[in-house]
Order: structure tokens, then sequence, then C-alpha cells
């Protein structure tokens, strides 16, 4: 019981700052992050071509991915709870990727919201390993978590470029 309280604890944090990535990238505000200041890589990771899978922010994605954390606490389902711990692993490794080898910018609320993702991952197989009788559903929830992982990545390698995506060293300052 004490582990589906922690992840209920944090999905709701990971959920709070995906919404909030996901608004800012709506409105199109992405040079004002809270706490990202002057110099920071923060606009160039959210508006970069890796913020999107096909159009859709991947902070929908992430959004939505809390979400059903959120609803596998209350109704679990093995399948759905070891899928979502492959995709919080995937999309963590992933990011922490891009952000090393293709943007060299950093955004700690990006960086956070996995982070909260691979403790959610982690939580997720400590629920899981609990019930041995239900292998085979677990291996069907990891294999179509690893697979929604590679549609994701080949979709954003291979994917349309999004033209609003920003890489710049420059800082914005109020909308200037």
């Amino acid at each position: 019981m004490k582990i589906r309280l922690l992840l209920r604890l944090f999905a709701f944090v990971g959920l709070a700052i995906s919404a909030y990535l996901l608004f800012l990238k709506l409105t199109g505000r992405i040079s004002y992050l809270v706490g990202c200041g002057e110099g920071s890589g923060c606009a160039n990771v959210l508006g970069s071509r890796w913020s999107q899978f096909f159009y859709v922010p991947v902070t929908a994605l992430s959004t939505g991915m809390y979400l059903a954390l959120l609803a596998s606490t209350w109704k679990p389902s093995r399948p759905v709870m070891a899928g979502l711990a492959v995709c919080f692993v995937g999309a963590a490794l992933w990011f922490y990727g891009i952000l090393l080898f293709a943007l060299k910018s950093f955004c700690p609320w990006c960086a956070s919201a996995h982070f909260i993702g691979l403790c959610c991952a982690f939580l997720l197989w400590q629920y899981l390993k609990k019930d041995r009788k239900l292998k085979g559903k677990v291996r069907l929830g990891v294999g179509g978590g690893a697979l929604a992982v590679i549609v994701m990545i080949v979709g954003q390698v291979y994917g349309p470029v999004p033209e609003t995506h920003v890489v710049s060293t420059e800082t914005i300052v109020d909308g200037k």
C-alpha cells in the first residue's frame, strides 16, 4: 500500500510538471519557464524538434503517461504498469541522450520530469515484483512499452521536423 501512495505522489508531481510544460509549449511561451534564467537551455530543449512527435508535443504524451499511472494506482493493471515503467525508462534514456549529444542544452524542468519518471519506473517494478504469478501479463506490458518507445524514437528521427523549433545561444528577455 505504501508503494501505491508513493506512486500517486510522484505521478501527481510528474503530471503537474508535464502539464505546465505542455501549457507553455502550446501557448508558445517556451522562453518564460520559471527558474530558467539567462543563458539556460530551456527554450532550446522545449522548442527543439525533439520536443514533438509528429507535431504532437511530447509533453502531451508524458501528461498522458502520468494520468495513466495515476489511474493504475487505483485500479491496478499489471501489463499497463509494466508498460509504463518501460516507457518512463526508455523516454528518459532517449531524452538524456538527446540533451547530451544533439542539443547540448539543459532544461531542469524537462530533466526533472524524466527523473520523476525514472523514480516511478523503480517504484512500479517494486510493486510488480511482488506478484510472481502474473509474469506472462507483465511481459506483455514490457513488450508494449518497448514498442511504444521504439515508435516514438523512430517517429522523432524520421518524422516531420516542426517549423517552430528553436536552437539558439541568444536569450530572450521580455519578448525581445
